[in-house]
């Protein structure tokens, strides 16, 4: 059986998965993180280990392309480093990034917009062959509106509880509770010593606050769904888009949290431009089987 290897390789998690000619999944792989900002060395490790299990008891003679869409990669010459660990397989090869790959399984190649929140946010368009890419600048420097920004609004309104001695903490108490924490004290070294997708987990704790009523976590995710909405305006004023245009949302925040998704739904809807949103589930992997079809088409 010939067959296409697709790998999104995120900050999170590493997903590989195998399909055949036809567009099926043949087997999935999940390993840890493959942002190789984060380290490049276990990144890769991650990476080849989802790569290598799929590979197992399959002719490499069959492999037709190995697509790699990983977060981080087009910075310096991190595609050259990715590229030289997969020197045995001689079939096709595209590196690109994780958004990118994204894209591909909405669109298949054709122009949208694809707006990602997950632990991280970014919004990648793509027009007239043109790609224009807003946020996605990581946790330091950005990604408003994502997971990892609502868990750190959610214990910074917690250490203000703390500091003020405010009579009623329930951000304080949830911070506590989540993290099982014996004192608030506690929380620099478990924030200083954890990876992002622990921190980003918080935003659990920020939704069910909100869920119970809590008015300043409502506060928090509305802001998220702005923020996301402003991020995907900007990609659009930058690639002069004047008429109705599809733009997909993707990501555990703006798929499962219905006030973030709402605000970002009705900031979108205050433009005068008419936007058609796709929320289907798709699976980020399913984009490097339709750019490695596209490239095996043409020779």
């Amino acid at each position: 059986m010939e067959y296409i290897i697709s790998v999104d390789a995120g900050g999170t998690k590493t997903t590989a998965t195998l399909y055949d000619l036809k567009g099926k999944s043949v087997k999935v792989v999940t390993t840890g993180f493959g942002n190789v900002l984060i380290n490049f060395e276990k990144a890769v490790q991650n990476i080849k280990m989802a790569v290598d299990e799929l590979l197992e008891n399959q002719n490499l003679k069959n492999c037709l392309a190995l697509v790699l869409g990983i977060a981080g990669v087009t910075t310096g010459n991190m595609k050259e480093r990715v590229l030289s660990e997969f020197e045995k397989l001689t079939c096709l090869k595209l590196v690109i990034n994780d958004a990118q790959l994204a894209h591909a399984a909405f669109f298949k190649g054709n122009d949208g917009l694809l707006t990602i929140a997950g632990t991280g946010s970014v919004s990648l368009l793509k027009k007239d062959q043109h790609e224009i890419l807003t946020g996605g600048w990581g946790h330091l420097l950005g990604d408003e509106g994502s997971g990892y920004w609502i868990a750190i609004k959610g214990m910074k309104v917690a250490i203000l509880e703390n500091e003020i001695g405010a009579d009623d903490q329930p951000f304080l108490q949830a911070l506590l509770d989540f993290y099982r924490l014996n004192q608030i004290e506690d929380l620099k070294k478990l924030i200083y010593s954890s990876t992002k997708k622990e921190i980003a987990s918080f935003a659990i704790a920020v939704v069910k606050l909100e869920n119970d009523g809590n008015t300043e976590a409502h506060k928090i995710l509305c802001d998220a769904g702005n923020m996301l909405a402003e991020m995907t305006k900007l990609a659009l004023k930058k690639g002069n888009v004047e008429s109705e245009f599809p733009i997909a949302v993707m990501g555990s925040i703006l798929l499962n949290v219905p006030t973030v998704k709402e605000n970002f739904c009705l900031a979108l809807n205050q433009t005068e431009k008419c936007f058609n949103i796709i929320n289907d589930d798709v699976a980020p992997t399913k984009g490097g089987y339709y750019l490695a079809l596209k490239e095996l088409q043409k020779s």
